[in-house]
């Protein structure tokens, strides 16, 4: 049995063999492409999280309090430093937090696309919210460049919240969801202060999807 194929205006006969040779190669690739789109979605997804949350967070909210009026520190350019160091490195962190979601765990840190898998590598090995912490420094360094008592006062209120979100609703979710497993995580690894020592985070740790 053969096949008619028409490429460039030209008609081709081809053979069952060729036939089912084009099949087979069409349908790898179609499948190529499905993993490769099914890998990308919590890459894009977690994309549009940073965006939409910790961007409002720490971008819109921020500028709207400030409008982005800067101090003259004059002689004090060490805290312009300090401040560059803070937004520096919380955007880094946060960058790299979201990655290993996306990447390592094939999931978003929103709990409505929460990760396959338990990520405790990378940065979650020194603390438990690493995201938190980078986002607070994202305001903390536009309060050290902005002349606004608001944006202080922002983030106080920001810490409050977080720290009572993390102890009253996340962990005891987490420890629910995950037992011992998790327990040995929070005995490990410090809630806020970073420890400069990498922690070795003990097997069947534990997804810290929000931190």
């Amino acid at each position: 049995m053969d096949a008619v194929a028409v490429e460039d205006g030209e008609v081709r006969i081809l053979g069952l063999g060729h036939l089912r040779a084009v099949i087979t190669l069409r349908g790898m690739t179609c499948a190529r492409l499905w993993v490769m789109s099914d890998r990308a979605k919590p890459v894009l997804w977690s994309l549009l999280f940073v965006v939409v949350v910790p961007g409002t967070v720490a971008v819109v909210i921020p500028a709207i309090i400030t409008r982005w009026n800067l101090v003259e520190w004059g002689p004090w350019p060490l805290l312009v430093a300090v401040a560059a160091v803070l937004i520096a490195a919380g955007a880094g962190v946060l960058l790299h937090a979201v990655w290993r979601f996306a990447v390592e765990g094939r999931g978003t840190p929103s709990p409505t696309a929460p990760t396959e898998e338990l990520v405790v590598s990378g940065a979650y090995r020194y603390t438990r919210n690493p995201m938190y912490l980078a986002v607070a420094a994202l305001i903390g360094g536009q309060a050290l460049l902005c002349s606004s008592v608001g944006i202080w006062l922002y983030l106080v209120l920001f810490s409050v919240v977080v720290t009572a979100f993390v102890r009253l609703y996340e962990e005891p979710t987490l420890l629910a969801a995950y037992g011992e497993s998790y327990l040995r995580y929070q005995q490990a690894v410090p809630r806020w202060v970073p420890k400069l020592r990498r922690q070795s985070v003990p097997s069947g740790g534990i997804d810290n999807r929000s931190g």
